[in-house]
């Protein structure tokens, strides 16, 4: 057997060295960056995926347990929050600040149209002007419109003339009326109404004598009657 010196430069030893050196098993098998890159967004998409739909499971079971969205307000404030941690969140805040208070129920109603009426005189004082008067037919008729736009989730005078015709019928001569919604307190909607000239001009109108407030939830209706 003919041996070849290691630094042989014929075709045979050429060939040989070469299949060596780039064989299968002479080479180191290295993962390829761009493999664990796939790998690690495979991961984050199923882990983001798997938060998700934790967080959907648990909406969904509070809100079989029966919890609603609810409207509440403070200082004038409105908050609307949504079914199942806000509703959570609400009950611990009720716990550590009562003055959350729910705008539908009479005594929140009453308690704020009295505001309103106190607010809204004191401003025809400022101007020279009598006090209005309460009344009855005329509060009858701005609760009624001011729940009405509660239920259609909408400000304006739609019945007016309707209204006006009931006042009429009770001996008022004059009839004028203000609405607003968005505000919570009786001193936001004064506000906005003085503010606003065409409404700042019912209040201090000395041709209207008696009044009546209507308040719901984040409405508010003045009507205004002269004799």
């Amino acid at each position: 057997m003919i041996r070849h010196p290691s630094d042989c430069t014929c075709e045979l030893c050429w060939t040989k060295r070469n299949e060596a050196l780039y064989s299968p098993k002479s080479r180191k098998k290295v993962k390829p960056k761009t493999h664990l890159m796939l790998n690690f967004r495979r991961h984050l998409l199923r882990n983001t995926l798997l938060l998700l739909l934790f967080i959907t499971l648990i909406c969904v079971g509070l809100s079989y347990a029966g919890i609603e969205p609810l409207t509440t307000y403070k200082n004038n404030t409105i908050n609307y929050l949504q079914p199942g941690i806000d509703k959570i969140f609400l009950s611990v805040k009720q716990v550590v600040d009562n003055v959350f208070e729910d705008g539908t129920s009479e005594e929140s109603i009453q308690k704020r149209v009295q505001e309103l009426y106190e607010f809204t005189n004191n401003e025809r004082v400022k101007n020279g002007l009598q006090p209005l008067t309460r009344n009855a037919a005329l509060e009858k008729l701005a609760q009624g419109h001011a729940i009405d736009m509660y239920d259609r989730n909408n400000v304006d005078h739609l019945g007016f003339y309707q209204r006006s015709d009931v006042a009429f019928s009770v001996g008022f001569r004059t009839t004028a009326e203000n609405c607003a919604g968005g505000g919570f307190s009786a001193s936001s909607f004064i506000d906005m109404w003085m503010e606003s000239p065409g409404h700042r001009e019912n209040i201090v109108n000395p041709e209207l004598t008696h009044i009546g407030i209507g308040m719901y939830e984040k409405y508010a209706v003045q009507f205004f009657g002269g004799y």
